[in-house]
């Protein structure tokens, strides 16, 4: 397994095929038709399907023409020249969009959540009414999810929004999804938040995963000082 599928692995399912029949995440998402994984330790980006799309080896064997020739992204620009060149690769396939970013996981974790923080739980979500209320529908599905609180207001959210399956197993990772109130912004609020995230994920024996997008640059700069491990990349076609 590359290190990079921690990543692709707490994304999405899989059929018996290797292709992508769904996303691990309560809420419905439009599916992947093409997704390309660049992982730090590979060569080659591994490339997957959904389900919609015929062929498939032969386009994989296109996208590994069109990577050979092309570094992965690395910054909004570079995933721009990708997009451009998938566009024009992929145009028999119809209308999609194209979006992509980096992935991290935690090897090291704190030995305990950080001072300021809390795991809100179904029994407990008071500390969301007055800045992130948006978030309390998925509180019983996006567990574990910890925050950072400004007095006994969560200022930061950062909750488990995709997993693998039950019997996936240990080896695969949770997948972050981080919310900051306007107002506690640069402030530290959002590491923090990270940081008691991964502790709870860590402790329930999965890996702490955190992946944003390359236009993103807060997001980038709240996983290099939560001194989260690069994976790579990738590229979703939906």
């Amino acid at each position: 397994m590359s290190a990079i599928d921690l990543h692709v692995q707490s994304m999405f399912s899989f059929d018996a095929h290797g292709r992508i029949d769904g996303t691990n995440d309560w809420v419905e998402h439009p599916l992947a038709k093409v997704h390309i994984a660049f992982s730090v330790d590979a060569d080659r980006p591994a490339v997957r399907f959904g389900q919609s799309i015929d062929d498939s080896e032969r386009w994989s064997a296109r996208v590994a023409e069109l990577a050979a020739s092309n570094p992965p992204p690395s910054d909004q620009a570079s995933l721009i020249r990708w997009r451009d060149q998938l566009a024009r690769l992929l145009e028999p396939l119809g209308t999609f969009e194209i979006n992509g970013g980096p992935a991290y996981a935690a090897d090291r974790v704190p030995d305990q959540p950080p001072a300021g923080t809390a795991l809100v739980t179904p029994g407990n979500t008071d500390a969301l009414d007055r800045n992130h209320a948006d978030w309390r529908a998925d509180v019983p599905h996006q567990q574990p999810m910890a925050v950072a609180l400004l007095g006994e207001h969560a200022v930061a959210v950062c909750a488990t929004v995709r997993k693998p399956p039950a019997h996936a197993g240990a080896k695969f990772g949770y997948q972050a999804g981080l919310e900051t109130s306007p107002n506690a912004r640069r402030r530290g609020y959002a590491v923090l938040a990270v940081n008691a995230w991964c502790h709870a994920v860590a402790a329930s024996g999965f890996v702490p995963v955190y992946s944003t997008s390359w236009d993103n640059v807060a997001s980038q700069r709240v996983a290099r000082r939560c001194d989260l491990r690069f994976l790579g990349s990738d590229i979703s076609v939906i």
